[in-house]
């Protein structure tokens, strides 16, 4: 997870109101906001996959994301928590799990008396394990295009 805080020179409502016109209507986002009795507005926002091999080659970051009313007038901080989709995690522990599980009886247990069980394991604990490298990598990239959409959209420099 990674924390990014800002200061916007606008209100909590019309910095609102920028990010639903922004992300409400748009087709490839999914963007839910509440408004809280304190001033508080909470928001969610993740792009939608359509198919199931977009698990892991589409940007599947949430942005977690707090607007309040700033010490000074006309101003708002915007605290947005960027983090990994569930999915993404589950198809990484899908391969560890997986993998050390073929390791693990075919070693210890001697259910294989052949290599096949040892090199499957082998080869889903290494898909697994540069599956998370890869994935580490494109989470800080793809927080970079976040945090740029986020200061196009909030006008700020």
């Amino acid at each position: 997870m990674k924390e990014w805080n800002l200061k916007v020179k606008s209100s909590v409502e019309e910095v609102a109101e920028k990010l639903d016109a922004s992300f409400g209507s748009v087709k490839g986002f999914v963007f839910n906001m509440k408004k809280d009795r304190n001033g508080l507005v909470t928001f969610k926002l993740r792009k939608r996959g359509m198919y199931a091999f977009q698990i892991l080659y589409l940007n599947r970051i949430v942005a977690n994301g707090k607007i309040a009313k700033a010490d000074a007038a006309n101003e708002s901080n915007v605290e947005i928590l960027f983090s990994q989709d569930i999915l993404v995690y589950i198809m990484i522990s899908v391969y560890f799990i997986g993998g050390l599980g073929l390791l693990v009886s075919a070693l210890f247990f001697g259910i294989s008396n052949n290599i096949n069980a040892l090199l499957v394991g082998v080869i889903l604990l290494t898909i697994g394990i540069s599956l998370w490298f890869d994935i580490k990598r494109r989470f800080e990239k793809n927080i970079q295009k976040y945090k740029k959409l986020f200061a196009e959209v909030l006008d700020v420099k």
